[in-house]
């Protein structure tokens, strides 16, 4: 019934800001909320796994169960992300540009 949370978070301004537990095991009512400042991606491994979007800190991680879990904030990794948005869009147009 118990969340237990490693926390690896790579910003320094980023931490754990307090963990909801479900409230049976049956259940994924669970809650972990990343605390702190800054813009980034949120990643979560462990019994359930998965990547934000672009989120800026306090960040609420919803619908979790029991388990273990691994949650990083990660700035640099939205800044990749947001280049390659640039880059297809810019694709795009240059493919319109070709028709």
């Amino acid at each position: 019934m118990l969340i237990r949370v490693a926390a690896c978070l790579e910003e320094k301004t980023s931490k754990i800001g307090g963990v909801t537990n479900p409230t049976d095991c049956a259940t994924t009512n669970g809650s972990i909320q990343v605390s702190g400042s800054g813009t980034g991606i949120v990643s979560l491994t462990g019994t359930a796994s998965g990547t934000s979007g672009s989120v800026t800190l306090p960040y609420t991680i919803p619908n979790l169960g029991a388990g273990p879990y691994s949650v990083t904030f990660d700035q640099l990794l939205m800044i990749i992300q947001m280049a390659m948005d640039v880059l297809d869009r810019l694709n795009k147009i240059l493919m319109l540009g070709n028709v």
